[in-house]
């Protein structure tokens, strides 16, 4: 199944950065348009401001667990209904998928 979708991915690592672009090259996403830029949350609320929803939006995210609450309230303000988001929460002491 080809999948048609667009994906705008940040991230903070570049292992995390490495593992999106892997993924972008996918067979099945190949009717897809999957962006990869550097950055968080605050990256994504900017970018959004500027430019339209896409279908998925792939959140790597350092900040605390209130931090990073307050970020998706900002960024629900900027994108359009509907839209899924993803988040991989990445500090010193662990990963994990919110």
């Amino acid at each position: 199944m080809i999948l048609r979708l667009n994906i705008e991915a940040f991230s903070v690592q570049p292992e995390t950065r490495a593992a999106l672009l892997q993924a972008a090259g996918d067979s099945r996403l190949s009717r897809s348009h999957f962006a990869v830029h550097d950055g968080g949350a605050a990256a994504a609320i900017d970018y959004f401001g500027k430019n339209p929803t896409p279908h998925v939006i792939l959140i790597q995210e350092t900040a605390s667990d209130q931090e990073l609450m307050q970020n998706l309230e900002n960024l629900a303000n900027v994108v359009e209904p509907g839209v899924k988001v993803v988040v991989v929460f990445a500090n010193e002491a662990n990963t994990r998928l919110l």
